[in-house]
């Protein structure tokens, strides 16, 4: 299946990135450019969506030590990738 440009989300943000793993979205891939700096892709649908915007609006609660799991599986999934 060919996913269509508009049925992904791509992030680079650390924490907006690991609120996503945490909630339980999949990345689907990883991608670094020349410098290292990583982009994650999801693909996209209406609770990713959601979660994005209540991410950015402040609205999302998570649960601390939960949360700081997931920051170090965003953080092994970056220096890990090649």
């Amino acid at each position: 299946m060919r996913i269509n440009y508009y049925d992904q989300y791509s992030a680079n943000d650390l924490a907006l990135v690991s609120v996503l793993i945490y909630l339980g979205f999949a990345v689907e891939r990883v991608e670094k450019d020349v410098k290292g700096k990583a982009t994650f892709y999801f693909y996209r649908n209406s609770e990713l969506d959601q979660a994005v915007q209540e991410y950015w609006s402040g609205d999302i609660s998570v649960e601390p030590r939960s949360y700081f799991d997931a920051i170090k599986r965003t953080k092994t999934r970056i220096y890990s990738e090649t």
